[in-house]
């Protein structure tokens, strides 16, 4: 079984960079983070914007995160033939 990492953290203690450039910079690590655990799994992802879509046969992953002045918003939807789903489909495959 693989580390889902960001996907399953709980990021309510989190802090944001001062500075917009670092709070920009952290959007794209952790996308990029999410993304390689996606394609681990087998997905092909795709970064768009502040989202990544992953896809892998009937199931679908949109991993948001963005970080404002004050606060860090993260969310993941997973969606099995197009019923929305939770975590636990990922900790299945």
């Amino acid at each position: 079984m693989i580390d889902l990492g960001i996907l399953e953290k709980n990021c309510y203690f989190w802090s944001t960079s001062r500075i917009a450039k670092g709070r920009r910079e952290n959007e794209k690590k952790r996308k990029n983070e999410a993304a390689e655990i996606l394609e681990k799994l087998g997905f092909t992802t795709e970064i768009i914007g502040n989202k990544v879509i992953a896809t892998r046969g009937d199931i679908k992953v949109i991993f948001y995160y963005k970080e404002s002045c004050k606060h860090v918003y993260k969310k993941l939807q997973v969606y099995v033939n197009n019923v929305k789903k939770d975590i636990r489909v990922l900790k299945k495959l």
